[in-house]
């Protein structure tokens, strides 16, 4: 099941708000951490359906398994006239 996800930014950096870091989770012991905002933002060649597409992805944990990922910034830029 998807949870709705927050976006933001940071300054000029994107980022998601996750939820709280639950490598840290100890057996029986409520979590005392709070959520993060997450810039794992990586660029990937993925196919949908008959396309090959070069997309912008988010990693939710560790190394992303698609070995054409590249990991990326995204940041917004000021472009008025």
């Amino acid at each position: 099941m998807s949870r709705p996800v927050s976006a933001g930014f940071n300054g000029t950096a994107l980022y998601l708000a996750t939820y709280p870091d639950d490598s840290r989770n100890e057996e029986g012991v409520y979590p005392n951490n709070v959520g993060i905002n997450s810039q794992k933002w990586h660029v990937c060649w993925t196919m949908a359906y008959s396309y090959y597409y070069n997309v912008l992805g988010w990693v939710t944990g560790g190394l992303p398994q698609n070995p054409t990922c590249q990991s990326v910034g995204v940041v917004k830029v000021d472009i008025t006239a």
